[in-house]
């Protein structure tokens, strides 16, 4: 597994023009993975992202994991949805084995908190968080 930080992000439902919390979010890991590979510690790798959207499954497949390996040849990105109900209790297990993805994204309140209290996720530095507006920083 690798040592990439656990990064959470809180969403909610995307709107039919692709702005709002989710598309923030969405730009959001991918200027954080940018960044984080700017350090040079994710090259010849393959990062595996977890989430409980399987309805953002084509979007990931066909815009925005196309667009980050054309900047990033050398990096094979892997969008893994779980299936939405099952997707705390099925992420928790796998922390717990360490056998999570290299990044996640976390829903919004008590099950994140779980996750941070018991260690599962890093805080980010604040060179990684910089190109991130208050307001994403604040998620």
């Amino acid at each position: 597994m690798s040592t990439f930080f656990r990064r959470r992000l809180c969403t909610d439902r995307p709107s039919p023009n692709r702005s709002g919390p989710l598309w923030a979010s969405v730009l959001g890991t991918v200027l954080l993975i940018a960044s984080i590979l700017r350090l040079g510690t994710a090259h010849g790798q393959e990062l595996t992202l977890e989430s409980w959207r399987k309805d953002d499954q084509i979007f990931w497949d066909k815009v925005l994991i196309p667009a980050f390996q054309r900047l990033h040849p050398e990096i094979r990105l892997q969008f893994k949805p779980e299936e939405p109900l099952a997707y705390d209790s099925r992420l928790e297990a796998r922390l717990t084995t360490r056998r999570a993805g290299d990044l996640i994204f976390c829903r919004p309140f008590d099950a994140s908190v779980r996750m941070q209290a018991k260690g599962y996720l890093l805080p980010l530095s604040e060179e990684s968080l910089k190109n991130f507006n208050p307001q994403a920083r604040r998620a």
